[in-house]
């Protein structure tokens, strides 16, 4: 499966990630408490459009992971 859209979609939210087999792991570092409210909306953000992403391309997300 083709997923390089995946880090592209990442990486254009300031975030970090990870690939293996058959999971993807995303990453970021908070310094601080008061960028918190900001992380989540980036975190909401980026899964968003990594959701619109793999309907888009026929695939579902695994929520239980």
């Amino acid at each position: 499966m083709y997923t390089k859209p995946v880090g592209t979609i990442v990486r254009k939210n300031n975030m970090s990630y990870h690939s293996y087999a058959d999971d993807a792991l995303n990453y970021f570092l908070i310094k601080a408490s008061s960028e918190w409210s900001d992380a989540v909306a980036r975190v909401d953000k980026c899964m968003t459009e990594i959701g619109d992403w793999m309907s888009m391309n026929s695939l579902k997300p695994n929520h239980e992971k």
